[in-house]
Formats: structure tokens, C-alpha cells, sequence
């Protein structure tokens, strides 16, 4: 079971010229800046530093229902999450931007927001959920000035602020309480027999049982089902003038599991570059991330698909 983020990428490449001018990026709405401060002491309930197997995840609870330490088994059916950030161990720091384009319930203007933070193992184990009264979820408008939220100014639900001893954020142990997103470890059980999880060429993260190209731990993060191969990503061709050339990745995000995605560029494969200014996001939300690459003059340039997974 993994008890910190796997790296995995789809091996099928966009290595075609592609035509096509660039659209536009989506409009900015009321925004929401939240994370915590770098380089902070954050703790298990035990004591231990947090590791890189924390995901952090930004959202409102179902109208009408108060979080408690005393219904934490209720908490993941009424979550709806909105954005979500892993936890950086170098840096002691998760941080995320969400962009408020709807207001559809349950994420209503003036719905009160949390920052639920959970150790991405079976079982769950750490937990750590903040809010303030002052975060309620912003309305659409382009004119809404951006808010920030800081978990290190929040009072806690569960876990702890600023406990004392210099600790900033330290969680508290909830027992085998549901998480709020489907991890690896849990999907595992589902998909495969009993005979299969012991087997870490069939059912471990790097094995590929249906021999389609992906992993299982890219299967985990597309929603695709492990024993049957699926077709290529969808690389998409537009046309336009040939000083426009770019190619394009675009992958559908299933709901509700904790993997995070990104497009690496490549000049010659032999290495690979994540997120660098070259590469151009069009989305990038919990159902969607689409990413271009301009060819800029070069005669050569390849992108990928990559994720980590929890």
C-alpha cells in the first residue's frame, strides 16, 4: 500500500505537428487563494513531521450540516470538494487557487468553507479539518476581489492551530473513518481478487495487467479499468497558420480520487520537463486538464501525460 505519491505518465506521446492559433484561458470569477505558510512545523497526533502522502482538499460541507469531532463518519458523504492540493514536504506547505465560475449548489455565495487535510492511506488515520466564520464562498463575479485562506489563521474542527511548541498544524487520529477521496490503496481492493493484491506484477502500481501502456497507477488516475486496454489519450489537431503550431493533451479527471495531473514537454525523450513556461494550460480543474505546447521554431518537441498518485 502506498504511504506516499507515486509518479506515473501515459508512455503515448504527441510527436505530430499540429495547426492552430491559440484560444483564450478561462476568464477569472471570484477567486479563492488558500494553503498554508512554508517551511512550518506541522505534526502527526504521535508527533512525527507530516510527509508527502497528505492531500489537502478545499470545499463546503451539504447544507444544513455542521461538522463535528463527534460525526466524522458522516463527513466524507456530505463533502463536496472544490480544489485540491497535496502537501509538499521539502517546502511544509500545501497551497491552491480556485476560481468560483458557478455558484450552483451546494457551493451557494456565502456557503461556509473548509480545508480538510488527510493522510492518503487506507484507512485514513490523520486528519486535520479548519474553517474560519470569516470563509464564506465567494460569488462569480469578475469583480469580486480574490480571498485568501490560511489554514495557520483557521481554528480547527479536528486536529489543531498553532498548539504551541512551535507547531503550526498537527492532526488528530480518526481510526478508519471513510476519506473524503478514493486513494490507490483502497481502489486496489476494488478492482482486483484477493489472489491478484498479492501479486505486484498484476495489481502493483507500476504493472500493466491489460498491457495497453498504462500503468496501473495511471488506470487508478484516469478511471480506467486495469484488465482492459484502452485507447490512446486524446491528443487534439486544430487548424490555423503554420507560425501557430502546437500540440495539444487533453485528459477527462474522474471525480473523487486523489491524483494530481500534469503535462511534461520533451525535446528528444531522453528528458522531461514539468510545468515549465513553454507549456500553455488551458483548465486545469477537477474534471479536466488540458495543456498546449508550441513548437516555437523547433523541429522536434513531445508532451505527455503525468500524475501522481496517492
Amino acid at each position: 500500500m502506498p504511504t506516499f505519491a507515486f509518479r506515473a505518465f501515459c508512455p503515448l506521446l504527441a510527436a505530430v505537428l499540429v495547426f492552430g492559433g491559440f484560444g483564450q484561458s478561462l476568464s477569472r470569477a471570484g477567486q479563492i487563494n488558500w494553503g498554508s505558510p512554508a517551511f512550518a512545523t506541522n505534526q502527526l497526533s504521535g508527533g512525527a513531521e507530516w510527509g508527502g502522502d497528505f492531500v489537502f482538499e478545499l470545499g463546503v460541507f451539504d447544507a444544513g450540516f455542521t461538522p463535528t469531532s463527534a460525526n466524522v463518519t458522516e463527513w466524507a458523504d456530505r463533502w463536496n470538494v472544490a480544489d485540491r492540493s497535496e502537501y509538499n514536504a521539502t517546502f511544509k506547505l500545501f497551497t491552491g487557487s480556485f476560481s468560483v465560475i458557478s455558484n450552483a449548489a451546494p457551493f451557494s455565495a456565502g456557503a461556509r468553507g473548509y480545508i480538510w487535510g488527510y493522510r492518503s492511506v487506507a484507512g485514513g488515520g490523520e486528519w486535520i479539518l479548519v474553517t474560519d466564520p470569516a470563509w464564506l464562498w465567494p460569488g462569480n463575479s469578475p469583480l469580486d476581489p480574490p480571498v485568501d485562506w490560511g489554514a495557520a489563521s483557521a481554528s480547527a474542527v479536528v486536529g489543531a492551530v498553532n498548539p504551541g511548541g512551535g507547531v503550526t498544524l498537527r492532526t488528530a487520529s480518526v481510526g478508519s473513518a471513510a476519506l473524503p477521496s478514493l486513494i490507490y490503496a483502497v481502489w486496489r481492493t476494488q478492482v482486483f481478487s484477493l489472489d491478484e493484491q498479492g501479486d505486484a506484477l498484476v495489481s502493483g502500481l507500476g504493472a500493466d495487467p491489460d498491457k495497453d501502456g498504462r500503468t496501473n497507477a495511471m488506470e487508478f488516475a484516469l478511471g480506467s479499468n486495469p484488465k482492459i486496454a484502452d485507447p490512446p489519450p486524446s491528443f487534439v489537431a486544430a487548424g490555423g497558420p503554420p507560425g501557430a503550431r502546437y500540440l495539444q493533451v487533453s485528459a477527462a479527471k474522474p471525480a473523487g480520487r486523489a491524483a494530481f495531473f500534469w503535462a511534461e514537454e520533451s525535446e528528444g525523450l531522453a528528458g522531461w520537463i514539468r510545468a515549465s513556461e513553454n507549456v500553455i494550460v488551458f483548465e486545469d480543474s477537477l474534471t479536466q486538464l488540458t495543456a498546449r505546447l508550441p513548437f516555437g521554431g523547433k523541429s522536434r518537441r513531445f508532451l505527455r501525460l503525468s500524475a501522481d498518485v496517492f
